[in-house]
């Protein structure tokens, strides 16, 4: 006797059933974390730049 849950359907793992808003939000997330990494970058250059310019660099 077999238990337990079926398998998954193929395209059910590809992400082609996913729901539109879902993966719109998703887009908006991935982008926020882009620019929060880029404005990282950019502050720690920055911070970088005034540390040696301030050594007479």
């Amino acid at each position: 006797m077999k238990r337990g849950v079926p398998p998954t359907a193929l395209k059910a793992r590809t992400g082609l059933l996913t729901p539109p808003g879902i993966a719109c939000l998703a887009r908006a997330n991935n982008l926020a974390d882009l620019s929060f990494s880029v404005e990282r970058v950019r502050g720690i250059r920055t911070n970088l730049t005034r540390r040696w310019r301030a050594r007479g660099g």
